[in-house]
This record gives structure tokens, sequence and C-alpha cells, in this order.
């Protein structure tokens, strides 16, 4: 499977072949989040190669600021443009795996609080079922709702 510098690379010449400028705006936007991040990386102390992981996350970040930008557009009735970055932030997810449902985490959760009394096993067992595509967020309130349900 190829990277998403790959693909956005691949897509990036397609739109400037077909003069599609919006296209062409986002690759150019997302290749820059990335190439920030890996110079980042560089830069630590112990300098790190940039990894899948850290491209997801990237893209994440990306599509969470267009969202979030979205809304507060919305809460100032400017309708187009919220629709715009709502596109934009649905553009970015295109990209990200299919995060797992809440189900899926609850059960996964459930069969660790079994075997913890502790949430740090619990969020670590998480991390390595799913890795960077689960929210962490909604996976530690179940995790403290396990536990609060387990001992009580």
């Amino acid at each position: 499977m190829p990277s998403i510098s790959d693909t956005l690379n691949a897509r990036l010449k397609v739109a400037m072949k077909n003069r599609d400028v919006r296209t062409v705006s986002l690759c150019r936007l997302a290749k820059d989040g990335l190439a920030t991040k890996a110079t980042e990386l560089r830069s630590l102390s112990q300098p790190k190669v940039m990894t899948e992981d850290d491209e997801l996350q990237v893209m994440r970040n990306m599509a969470k600021k267009a969202s979030a930008a979205a809304e507060q557009f919305l809460a100032v009735s400017q309708e187009e443009k919220a629709a715009e970055l709502q596109a934009e932030a649905a553009w970015y997810e295109q990209f990200l795996p299919v995060a797992p449902t809440q189900d899926e985490i609850r059960a996964v959760i459930d069969a660790l609080v079994a075997q913890h009394s502790n949430i740090a096993p619990i969020m670590a067992g998480v991390k390595a079922k799913f890795g960077s595509n689960v929210d962490m967020k909604l996976a530690s309130t179940l995790a403290r709702d396990g536990l609060a349900q387990k001992t009580a």
C-alpha cells in the first residue's frame, strides 16, 4: 500500500493535469503539513523518521481543524463557507482508515477490564489493538466506566 505522501503526489499530478484547483490546493496543504511534521521529527534531540502513524496523525489533525472551523462558521450562519470546510475535512478523512465503532472499542475494553483493575494496562491494550486509529478520549471514558462498574 502506498504511503499518504505517495498518494498525494499522484493525486496532485492528476489534479494539475485536469486543472482541478481545489484538489491541487488540498494536496499542497496536506503535503505541507506532512513536510512540517517531518521537519519537526528530524529536529528532535533524537531525530526520528516519519512513520505511517505520523502521516495519519497529520491528516487526522487537518481534518479536525477543518471540521472545527466549519462548526465556527455554522455558529455565525455562514453555511456556504461551513459546507466548503466540511468538504475539506471529508477530503482529508478519506486518507484515514475506518475508525472502530464504539461497540468494537467497548468489547475490547470489557475484555481488558475483566483482566485488569487499573486503567493504564487497559489503555495500553486498546492502543495495541487499534493503534492510532482509535479515539483515545472515548476509550478512556469507556475504560473508566467499565472499571467503575467492576468495583461497584
